[in-house]
């Protein structure tokens, strides 16, 4: 591309180097911009443009129907050949998130929306699903902290099985139950099921619950502590943590 300034130097100087008052105005206009669109394609153009570090200036509502938008998405891109890195875009939008309340309610409301939160579990992979994973779950334990009580209350599948959403994940000398988590994307659940490790080969999964990405689990394991982050207090006898972390450790 060439720009031509036609020896009006000074007005192209302002453009490559605008003064705040200019560029705080360009950045709210962008930002009102982005609170109006209506379609995906218009929000990830804009959301494109404005600077990630420009993001803060994005109100709740902005943030949620952004998350929403590309969410509904079939796929995402993480490269730079559309011009629009989809994953860096909504990574840098939950990012902006992290010094507001108000805000991270929006983003948790707007992930819990049907299976939105399992279509981003399913579409992000690598590290940035792990930051992505990580961060949320961080807003979750502040904006929607656990409840023992919910986590250990006793159910019944539709198997008549008595279950609760308590873990014991050890590995000893004999049998231990094997937990193995499915993404069910169309339900907007994870789909739990268990094996026994030494017959695992030739047994088939056996249903235990299906569970929603904002449910809390309870894990006790001691070898699970290194995969986890600090927040979540590893050291404590029970570890709470919501279900789409917890089916991320199967990933991972």
């Amino acid at each position: 591309m060439t720009i031509f300034n036609y020896n009006k130097n000074a007005e192209f100087l302002k453009y490559l180097y605008p003064i705040a008052e200019v560029w705080d105005n360009q950045m709210n206009i962008l930002a009102n911009q982005i609170g109006t669109a209506s379609t995906t394609d218009e929000v990830l153009s804009l959301l494109a443009i404005m600077p990630k570090a420009e993001y803060y200036r994005l109100s709740s509502s902005a943030i949620a129907k952004s998350i929403g938008f590309i969410g509904n998405k079939l796929f995402m891109t993480e490269d730079y050949i559309s011009c629009i890195n989809d994953e860096e875009i909504v990574l840098a939008l939950i990012e902006s998130c992290r010094e507001d309340i108000e805000k991270k309610k929006s983003l948790l409301a707007a992930l819990s929306k049907g299976n939105t939160m399992n279509r981003f579990m399913a579409h992000l992979d690598g590290d940035n699903l792990k930051k992505f994973v990580f961060t949320i779950a961080e807003y979750t334990n502040e904006v929607m902290p656990p409840n023992l009580y919910e986590i250990t209350q006793d159910r019944f599948n539709s198997l008549g099985v008595v279950y609760s959403h308590l873990f014991d994940w050890k590995e000893t000398l004999g049998p231990d139950v094997i937990f193995e988590s499915e993404n069910a994307i169309l339900s907007g659940k994870f789909i739990i099921t268990t094996k026994t490790d030494w017959l695992a080969i030739f047994q088939d999964a056996q249903y235990l619950m299906d569970i929603k990405p904002f449910e809390y689990i309870g894990l006790m394991s001691d070898d699970a502590a290194s995969n986890l982050p600090g927040f979540l207090k590893p050291g404590e006898t029970i570890v709470m943590m919501p279900a789409f972390l917890f089916h991320w450790f199967f990933l991972s």
